[in-house]
């Protein structure tokens, strides 16, 4: 995939976990993926997403900064949530995913701890 294409994916998946449903990791993680923020693989990333989501029932994404070379691309991302009593505040993050064959195959996240 070109650069372009790779940022285009990155866009799209941080646009997509907006819908909270964490069957999207399975639409762009490889089954291959490594997790190197403390998931692991696949399956824990979308063990810690659930857990995300039901403390933090709205959740909006925001990529801010966008930088990309060969396969990798990088984010600086904001993410605004609100707790079920309404409590709201901002996250910030920075994420580093590889890509391969048209879906990520690695990721580093660093930012706010979520929890």
């Amino acid at each position: 995939m070109s650069i372009d294409e790779n940022k285009e994916l990155i866009r799209k998946f941080n646009r997509d976990m907006n819908s909270r449903d964490t069957k999207i990791v399975d639409k762009y993680y490889s089954t291959r993926a490594i997790d190197h923020a403390g998931c692991d693989d696949r399956e824990g990333l979308k063990k810690a997403l659930k857990k995300f989501f039901k403390i933090y029932p709205e959740t909006m994404f925001n990529i801010e900064e966008m930088i990309a070379e060969r396969d990798l691309v990088a984010v600086r991302t904001t993410v605004d949530v609100a707790d079920k009593r309404g409590n709201g505040k901002s996250l910030s993050t920075i994420e580093i995913y590889r890509i391969d064959d048209e879906q990520i195959i690695e990721h580093w996240g660093y930012g706010t701890p979520f929890f």
